[in-house]
């Protein structure tokens, strides 16, 4: 493996957890962290953004009796068939949550080779208008 490879492997973290992604015009889209490191996320989602369209997005983690929303600014860097690169405007605070606490230790049993990247078997998509009030 090349070094940029090694390096960029070493500061990403696999990730399962629910996202919603809120776009300019306060539609909410829904996906799944696929991997997150302290700069950037890649989303697992239908790819309706654009390059450099500014959202919000919300990382849900889910314990066995409690939740913690992340939310944090970014900007789409990438898209593909699968989903999106999202890349923060600043560095993520709250990384180290995702290297001390895996996704078993959050009170999800994950069989992630039971995740598939087809349509078929990707999380429900689901859009709509949030409320103004919110934010």
């Amino acid at each position: 493996m090349p070094e940029y490879e090694r390096e960029r492997s070493r500061i990403r973290v696999d990730y399962l957890t629910d996202v919603e992604i809120k776009l300019s015009d306060n539609t909410i889209v829904s996906g799944m962290v696929h991997d997150i490191s302290l700069n950037a996320i890649y989303i697992l989602t239908d790819p309706v953004f654009q390059i450099n369209d500014q959202v919000k997005i919300k990382i849900i983690l889910r314990g066995r009796d409690s939740e913690l929303n992340i939310k944090v600014p970014a900007k789409v860097v990438r898209t593909d068939k699968n989903g999106v690169a999202l890349q923060f405007y600043n560095p993520l605070e709250w990384w180290p949550i995702f290297a001390l606490f895996p996704m078993h230790n959050l009170g999800k049993e994950l069989d992630i080779s039971a995740l598939h990247l087809d349509k078929k078997n990707r999380p429900p998509q689901v859009s709509q208008k949030e409320n103004q009030a919110e934010s």
